[in-house]
């Protein structure tokens, strides 16, 4: 909304009217700013800083520190699953709270279910909160069992006790994953040379010696990584 389309030309250009115009214009400038600020804070799809009371509606912990994408889904996936709580529902909001793929196990005489962590190990850093979502959008005549993954003495019975001594016994069960010439776990890649990398996806990545001479980076599958024109990296 422009001031100046309501009045005649010769009003506003004038030399005393011209800085009220421009004064005024600017304060209606930021109220229509505020305004439309305020409207998006009423969809899920757009609010911001009126997530927290999407959540507090919900029941949902409230966490500021997090992405307003990650929160955003909660939200969503708390009103979609409202009176239908379906095993892909139930994925999805995993997903939301970063922790990985699960798998439900339906127990219907015993009235309960179980959730398992697939594709991570040890307990998500969210648990928590997943925990309280989950048992918020849950039916509450069923019980709720979760079951996590570790690794077993036979995924680390190729590393020595010397060579997992400075790892926490929590580290190992949950982070270590790969064993080469190097070892590492899975927020730290530590090679001989004192060379690291911190991964952000939470799997490790090892080093492995090619007929060109080059050690490039591969994934637990022994593929090499490559950057996005295709180059493998090392």
């Amino acid at each position: 909304m422009k001031l100046t389309n309501y009045v005649e030309e010769h009003i506003f250009t004038g030399s005393i009217f011209s800085k009220i115009f421009a004064s005024q214009q600017a304060q209606l400038d930021k109220l229509n700013n505020d305004l439309e600020d305020l409207v998006e804070q009423a969809y899920i799809y757009t609010a911001t800083w009126g997530l927290k009371y999407w959540e507090d509606s919900f029941g949902i912990p409230i966490d500021e520190t997090d992405t307003y994408e990650n929160r955003r889904s909660r939200c969503l996936a708390v009103l979609r699953g409202r009176g239908n709580c379906t095993v892909d529902y139930l994925k999805e909001v995993a997903l939301s709270y970063e922790c990985g793929d699960i798998e439900i196990v339906e127990d219907f005489e015993n009235y309960r279910f179980t959730v398992k962590f697939i594709s991570q190990k040890g307990k998500p850093p969210k648990m928590d909160d997943f925990e309280k979502t989950i048992r918020l959008i849950s039916p509450a005549h069923l019980g709720i069992k979760y079951e996590f993954k570790y690794n077993t003495w036979k995924d680390v019975s190729e590393f020595t006790w010397g060579e997992i001594s400075n790892f926490t016994w929590s580290e190992v069960m949950e982070s270590l994953l790969y064993h080469n010439t190097n070892y590492y776990n899975k927020s730290q890649l530590v090679t001989n040379d004192g060379f690291s990398i911190v991964t952000n996806d939470g799997f490790g990545i090892r080093l492995v010696e090619m007929e060109d001479s080059m050690t490039y980076l591969t994934d637990e599958n022994d593929n090499i990584l490559t950057d996005e024109n295709g180059n493998g990296l090392y």
